[in-house]
This record gives structure tokens, C-alpha cells and sequence, in this order.
């Protein structure tokens, strides 16, 4: 599977190869500070240490990669949802 990001394309690696940081950064998109921010929250996997060297595995990082898309596009629809829900007059209970 390919990704394209500002006309560069990166190869989805093999699962059981280690991946860095900078190809983490440039696949999400995120800073290395709010991955690492995600990492001290559990929302994100462990790095491997190596020496000094942080490495993932890259089935570890796609298995996050894929689990925040799916969750992000239900967490989508369930908006849009309530948001048509609300257009038509039907307001919904607020939730906790």
C-alpha cells in the first residue's frame, strides 16, 4: 500500500522490519514531541531501544495507524449523524 505526502511516496515497509522516527513523522504527520506525548500517554506503542536509537516495529505502528483511522472515521459519522439529527429538530440527549 502507498501513502502520499507532499508529492513523496513511501512503501508500507514489511511488518517485521523496524521503522524511526523520522519515517513515523513523515507517514502520520505528527511532530515527534506529540508521539512521544502519545507514548507517555499509552495511546501510542513503546519504542524498541537499540542503544540510544528508538525503533517500532512497523505491525506495531500500522496496527495504531489503522485502529486511529477506523476510530477516527466513526467518531466522524457519529458527528455528522447528530448534527443531522439536530437540523432536523430532533435534539438529542447530551452525553457523558
Amino acid at each position: 500500500m502507498l501513502s502520499k505526502h507532499d508529492n513523496t511516496t513511501l512503501q508500507r515497509p514489511s511488518m517485521d522490519s523496524l521503522i524511526d522516527m523520522k519515517f513515523i513523522t513523515s507517514d502520520c504527520l505528527l511532530s515527534d514531541k506529540w508521539i512521544y506525548r502519545l507514548i507517555s500517554l499509552n495511546r501510542f506503542p513503546k519504542p524498541i531501544k537499540i542503544g540510544r536509537m528508538s525503533r517500532w516495529r512497523a505491525a506495531d505502528y500500522y496496527k495504531w495507524r489503522d485502529g486511529f483511522e477506523e476510530n477516527s472515521g466513526q467518531h466522524f459519522e457519529g458527528m455528522r449523524n447528530k448534527a443531522r439529527a439536530i437540523n432536523k429538530g430532533n435534539r438529542l440527549s447530551p452525553t457523558p
